[in-house]
């Protein structure tokens, strides 16, 4: 199963951390503050490019502002 995750700040990197505890280890992320994170995975800075990356499930994790943004997206 692929997981996105919007947003890279405490909550996403714990939903990540958890993610690759439970042995979820194909995980893509849309962000649009910083690049790179210390697990080497994908990173996507471009909505529909992170779309077409086809994630079976999507942790949306920015700031809850922005979470309406973002779903509507989807």
């Amino acid at each position: 199963m692929k997981f996105g995750v919007i947003g890279y700040g405490s909550i996403g990197q714990r939903h990540v951390r958890n993610l690759l505890t439970l042995g979820h280890k194909d995980i893509v992320f849309f962000r649009n503050i910083g690049s790179e994170n210390e697990h080497a995975l994908t990173e996507y800075t471009d909505m529909k490019t992170f779309l077409d990356a086809k994630p079976d499930a999507v942790i949306v994790a920015n700031p809850t502002k922005l979470h309406a943004e973002y779903i509507s997206q989807i």
